[in-house]
């Protein structure tokens, strides 16, 4: 469990509930619910609580309370997972509490799990124009990251670092804003740009959202990603490397380092896509056969 009853939830702008289904806007797909969890969702208005929300589906069902609260958590729970509903953080002390028994009893998995909220971000309609998202990009970023960002700094210019830190530190964001554009534009080249849906956060990393593609778009669109920023690093080692330049060699690293996201999310999404490929590939050729006999 990673929600707790002071939490406020609240929805996305392109989600909507009505008495039979939520529908999310951005993909054009509907989920059907029952009576008592559209009522959950009716209460939900960015002010009231879970605890509160749970008080007045029980009186209005007349049923227990503390039933109702579990149940209004599961399913607010499941909607988080799907991007489908934020959550403002308010039960910090419920946290800590079950942060600390979990570490404890060496529940570390339980431990992870329990500050994984995932939330997503409305952006302006001007952020279409891929241009505009680059810009949207590089400077909202970092202030998704705030606390990193100003954590990271102040402990290089503890370092002796000096105003430097903050150059070094920015250029860690940049390239993830580029890193996501490089998705975004990979669908354009591939004519998917309405694919895009949303910025999201998932275990603390930003990221855009989109919908599947095939498996030959979508490997184009995942390498983009790690292999733009990566060609920038090798341009900027090359300068590093003649000028002698060991801070320039720094920035190199960094965005050098968008590959390694090969090794998570975008080498799963082409890991996915090869095999997807190779299933349906086998799945002709055994076609091809039967057709032949």
């Amino acid at each position: 469990m990673n929600l707790f009853v002071h939490d406020i939830p609240y929805l996305p702008l392109q989600v909507h509930v009505s008495e039979s289904q939520v529908t999310d806007d951005s993909s054009n797909e509907s989920y059907p619910i029952n009576s008592s969890s559209y009522w959950m969702l009716h209460y939900v208005d960015g002010r009231r609580s879970i605890g509160e929300i749970a008080t007045k589906v029980a009186k209005q069902y007349d049923a227990d309370e503390q039933r109702i609260t579990l149940d209004t958590i599961r399913f607010f729970e499941q909607l988080n997972g799907h991007f489908l509903l934020n959550i403002r953080v308010r039960s910090w002390k419920d946290r800590l509490q079950t942060a600390w028994f979990l570490f404890r009893t060496l529940q570390i998995g339980s431990l992870f799990q329990l500050m994984k909220i995932k939330k997503r971000y409305n952006l302006p309609a001007y952020t279409r124009n891929p241009i505009f998202l680059l810009i949207y990009l590089i400077f909202f970023i970092p202030f998704y990251y705030i606390y990193i960002l100003a954590g990271m700094f102040l402990l290089y210019y503890a370092l002796g670092m000096g105003w430097s830190a903050f150059v070094f530190t920015f250029n860690i964001f940049v390239s993830i804003a580029v890193h996501e554009f490089s998705h975004v534009m990979g669908l354009h080249l591939v004519k998917q740009p309405h694919a895009f849906l949303f910025i999201g956060r998932n275990n603390y990393t930003v990221g855009l959202y989109r919908e599947r593609l095939t498996p030959a778009k979508e490997v184009v669109v995942s390498l983009l990603g790690p292999i733009v920023p990566a060609l920038i690093g090798v341009i900027l080692l090359v300068f590093a490397y003649k000028q002698s330049d060991s801070e320039l060699f720094y920035l190199a690293v960094v965005w050098l380092g968008n590959l390694l996201t090969l090794l998570s999310t975008d080498g799963k999404n082409v890991a996915r896509a090869a095999l997807s490929w190779f299933r349906r590939n086998q799945l002709g050729r055994q076609v091809d056969k039967e057709e032949s006999l």
